[in-house]
C-alpha cells in the first residue's frame, strides 16, 4: 500500500461525511427559517386583528359614554 492510498482510505469517507453533515445542517436551517417566517406572518396577522378589535371596542365605549 502506498502512502497516497494510506491517506485516501480514511480521508475520503471523512470528507464525504463532513459534506453530508454540512448539507443536513443547511437543510434543517432552511426548514427552521421557513417555519419561523410563517410563524412571524401569523403573529403579525393576529396582532393586526387584535388592534382592529381594540379600535372597535374603543368606539363602542365612546358610544356608551354619550
Amino acid at each position: 500500500m502506498t502512502d497516497t492510498q494510506l491517506y485516501l482510505a480514511p480521508g475520503v469517507p471523512i470528507l464525504f461525511n463532513g459534506g453530508m453533515l454540512a448539507l443536513t445542517f443547511t437543510l434543517i436551517d432552511n426548514n427552521f427559517n421557513q417555519r419561523l417566517n410563517s410563524l412571524e406572518a401569523r403573529l403579525e396577522t393576529l396582532t393586526g386583528n387584535v388592534l382592529k378589535l381594540s379600535d372597535r371596542w374603543a368606539r363602542v365605549e365612546e358610544r356608551l359614554q354619550r
